[in-house]
């Protein structure tokens, strides 16, 4: 990313403004600031696709309604009102937070469902079931099995220790789950998927 902003700041023609779209948005605020690129810089990130990856995950509508989040150090007023409208004209849904605390979010709404499918879709193959023999619930748990590892492992080097304490927060609450389970404590499971369920709403 780094060698990529350093062209760029050397061949944008002055009044030009440049955004990325990234899973990430602090580290390439960063390094748009080392190259003078704040003023004319936004990184956004909308909350779009599927695990399928280049034109065969496109679709017509694929920003319709969808969240966008954009960060800045320093942009321009114009700037942002540009970036806005980009958005706005392909019907997406934007909200402008900072970069810092939108990584931590992408940590835990994100990173942690990708490595659970991985993990999840691992653990069942290990046992010699196939993905035809998935219910509905299996299916779309492990959907994001399929991602693109080049992707992940880039993310990961990013946010590696984040993901690595939620994954272990994780952990201690599927320990629980099993001990649970195993000694048919019944109002202690019930009471897991109470919470779950209210925080989903249904």
């Amino acid at each position: 990313v780094g060698e990529s902003l350093e062209v760029i700041a050397e061949a944008a023609p002055e009044g030009a403004w440049i955004q990325d779209v990234a899973s990430l948005q602090r580290r390439p605020l960063d390094l748009a600031r080392e190259v003078g690129l704040s003023e004319r810089y936004v990184s956004a990130h909308p909350m779009v696709g599927s695990h399928r990856s280049g034109y065969a995950g496109s679709s017509d509508d694929l920003y319709l309604h969808a969240p966008v989040w954009l960060s800045h150090r320093g942009a321009a007023s114009g700037v942002q009102a540009a970036a806005q409208r980009l958005w706005d004209t392909v019907g997406a849904e934007c909200e402008w937070v900072d970069a810092t605390e939108h990584d931590a979010r992408m940590v835990l709404v994100s990173h942690l469902p990708q490595v659970v499918a991985v993990e999840l879709a691992r653990t069942i193959a290990s046992r010699g079931r196939g993905v035809d023999e998935l219910g509905p619930g299996g299916r779309d748990m492990t959907r994001l099995a399929a991602s693109n590892p080049r992707m992940w492992t880039d993310l990961f080097a990013e946010s590696g220790p984040e993901v690595a304490a939620a994954l272990r927060e994780l952990i201690e609450r599927l320990a629980g789950m099993a001990e649970a389970v195993e000694a048919h404590e019944v109002e202690r499971i019930r009471d897991a998927f109470v919470e779950a369920g209210a925080w989903r709403g249904e």
